[in-house]
């Protein structure tokens, strides 16, 4: 249960998992390339307390809440991962954390497509946030999220939104087509 490895195959999985696809905690790290972790019932991908996953083209889509999750100092390396359709959030990185998420597909999340909050870091060059219920790409809290030629187009409210002390890079990106604003930075991002 902490500072554990596991390594899954690439192929395999857990379809349809009750509550999580992937999980790692505590200092642990699994090693799951290619892997399917699709219609997990709560978490696709999940990783907590200073955790690592490596999951290059995984496949977390249809999660009912979170696509790909880092929160607490975790990292998740999945670019190229499949977390499309999540429920909320596509890929979220909460306190401290980073995801590694270069051209993967985050579209359609019910609320977020890619979220980095409280001092965290995701690289989404090249990714797909687009169709997101509220936010296409969101960064706050001194969080930085690089999404050079990434897509933000048609989300409900804000396509690309930077607030309290963030940063987006997105040269290149599409945030076309959302409810209110394309891109909007405030207080001090």
């Amino acid at each position: 249960y902490s500072n554990s490895r596991a390594i899954v195959l690439n192929g395999c999985g857990v379809k349809n998992a009750g509550y999580f696809g992937i999980y790692a905690a505590r200092s642990s790290t699994i090693d799951a390339h290619g892997v399917n972790a699709s219609g997990a019932g709560a978490y696709g991908i999940y990783a907590i307390r200073s955790s690592t996953i490596n999951a290059h083209g995984v496949n977390a889509s249809g999660a009912g809440a979170y696509g790909i999750y880092a929160v607490r100092s975790s990292t998740i390396n999945a670019g190229g991962a499949d977390a499309s359709g999540a429920n909320t959030y596509g890929i979220y990185a909460e306190h401290g954390s980073t995801i590694n998420a270069d051209g993967a597909d985050a579209s359609g999340a019910g609320t977020y497509g890619i979220f980095a909050y409280h001092s965290s870091t995701i690289s989404a060059d090249g990714a797909d946030a687009s169709e997101a219920g509220t936010y296409g790409i969101y960064a706050s809290h001194g969080s930085t999220i690089d999404a050079d030629g990434a897509d933000a187009s048609g989300a409900g409210t804000y396509g690309i939104y930077a607030t309290r002390s963030s940063t987006i890079n997105a040269g290149g990106a599409n945030a076309s087509g959302a409810g209110s604003r394309g891109i909007y930075a405030e207080r001090s991002s």
